[in-house]
């Protein structure tokens, strides 16, 4: 979202916050959670505000973690998700 509004990408911000919406539509299927509505507040004219929006939902999402004492994992990069997820991979076989 930060790219998509360093660019003025509507479409990316549009497409990125949408993709967004749905996994909460699929997670809160089958997990009793609050809903997420986030659409609604999209904006075609401030991409800042749009990224603002999506760091809320993901914060509010992270608070549902919290609730069950789930501690996610966070990365720096993708080069540093794959190198754990290798090790962790390696250390089953």
């Amino acid at each position: 979202m930060t790219e998509a509004a360093g660019r003025d990408d509507v479409y990316s911000s549009f497409m990125n916050l949408l993709s967004l919406q749905w996994m909460f539509y699929e997670i809160t299927e089958s997990i009793a959670v609050d809903g997420f509505e986030i659409m609604d507040k999209f904006s075609s004219k401030n991409m800042e505000e749009n990224a603002d929006v999506f760091n809320q939902a993901l914060n509010k999402y992270l608070a549902e973690y919290g609730k069950v004492g789930i501690c996610p994992r966070h990365f720096e990069s993708m080069t540093e998700f794959i190198e754990s997820c290798s090790k962790e991979i390696s250390e089953e076989i």
